[in-house]
């Protein structure tokens, strides 16, 4: 059961595992929730079939919370998706599926995670930088809403280590 209060809304006994296809119409409905367009469920299963997928779904006692979806080619790794339900965040749940990513990727040996991020989206961006991301590049007007507008989509990347080679 959900309180009507957000103040009173804490997600009890999170869990992180694995994305699976069951998953799917949950993470279609919070991705649709959470950014200007959504993604359908046929979509998230095109993009899961794509090779070195990693995603990882966060759950607790009231559902799935949360998502992380990423593709890793050649030791980088670039967050596709990641989004937690409105009424859980500040929970630290984007946090904990960074973290997941990162301890897979190293494990894969990557060398780096890149994503991109909504110039105006200040609260994700506050989250990567928390988290180790650097800004490296500007991509401008990459967004454009339903109104028309457009905004920049900013670049960041995290240095997981560096390369020997």
């Amino acid at each position: 059961m959900l309180h009507s209060s957000r103040e009173n809304l804490r997600p009890v006994g999170i869990s992180i595992r694995k994305l699976l296809t069951c998953d799917l119409t949950a993470i279609s409905n919070l991705h649709a929730n959470s950014f200007n367009r959504g993604w359908s469920t046929s979509e998230l299963k095109d993009i899961l079939k794509c090779t070195g997928g990693i995603s990882f779904i966060a759950s607790s006692d009231y559902g799935l919370v949360g998502f992380i979806i990423a593709q890793s080619i050649d030791g980088e790794a670039e967050v596709i998706s990641l989004a937690v339900d409105i009424r859980f965040r500040q929970f630290g749940i984007a946090t904990r599926l960074l973290a997941k990513l990162e301890k897979k990727l190293r494990s894969l040996n990557g060398r780096s995670i890149i994503l991109e991020v909504s110039k105006a989206n200040v609260n994700a961006i506050k989250l990567y930088r928390k988290n180790g991301f650097r800004q490296i590049s500007v991509r401008k007007s990459y967004y454009t809403y339903k109104s028309g507008k457009s905004t920049d989509a900013l670049v960041y990347k995290k240095i997981l280590h560096s390369d020997t080679r």
